[in-house]
């Protein structure tokens, strides 16, 4: 399980909607993450990055409520993009 640090991230000022939505996407990664091909896969890549190894199709499915919204919204919220590349992977 992941938690959010209120250091860590600006976009706090959204309302709780929103904040769910993003919780429960980051959740659902974080539970459904592989972690054995994701220590693979770092050390390919000489553990400069860490992966949660989630499979396309498992992904689509765990970020199509989402992106459902996300496109609705027409606006990309950059706080949460750079905040979701800070995230550890462990």
């Amino acid at each position: 399980m992941f938690k959010i640090k209120k250091n860590n991230i600006r976009f706090w000022k959204y309302h709780k909607e929103v904040y769910n939505l993003y919780h429960q996407l980051i959740d659902s990664f974080y539970n459904n993450r592989n972690i054995e091909q994701g220590e693979k896969m770092a050390a390919y890549m000489k553990d400069n990055f860490s992966f949660l190894e989630i499979q396309k199709n498992n992904r689509v499915q765990l970020q199509k409520e989402f992106i459902k919204q996300a496109k609705k919204d027409k606006n990309i919220d950059w706080d949460f993009v750079f905040m979701l590349w800070d995230l550890p992977a462990g």
